[in-house]
């Protein structure tokens, strides 16, 4: 039996809120470790963090969404894909302590099989990057 498309729009809002609630959970312990912040996130990490949830927002592959690092389409600026990559590298091994059950279906979800690129993207330059011309 095929899932209806309520149901489907359901796990779709499901996967994407695992997806926000791990980049917040990170973002997080890299801040409390970082710059000794407790209760709420410093300017510059709530700054990053708002801008990495706008991106998971606007995800072109919806319920399908891999993790980041296996996607196709990089929709982060090279800038923010690298201080999002030093937030995993710090906190990533601090997930399974503070938040288990995230930090396992995050790995489970990894090691997925790539996705192609969404029909909406097909034929589209990468983000960020110009078509090259036809000269």
């Amino acid at each position: 039996m095929e899932p209806s498309a309520a149901q489907s729009t359901a796990a779709t809002h499901a996967r994407l809120r695992r997806e926000r609630a791990t980049i917040a959970a990170m973002y997080r312990i890299y801040c409390r470790q970082e710059h000794g912040v407790d209760a709420t996130l410093c300017a510059d990490c709530q700054r990053d963090l708002d801008y990495c949830l706008r991106r998971i927002d606007k995800c072109p592959y919806g319920e399908n969404k891999p993790t980041c690092k296996n996607c196709v389409t990089h929709c982060y600026s090279p800038l923010m894909q690298q201080r999002v990559r030093a937030v995993m590298r710090r906190a990533g091994p601090q997930m399974l302590r503070h938040h288990p059950l995230l930090a396992l279906l995050h790995l489970l979800w990894d090691a997925r099989k790539k996705p192609g690129r969404p029909a909406s993207e097909s034929g589209k330059a990468p983000a960020g990057r110009l078509p090259k011309s036809a000269s």
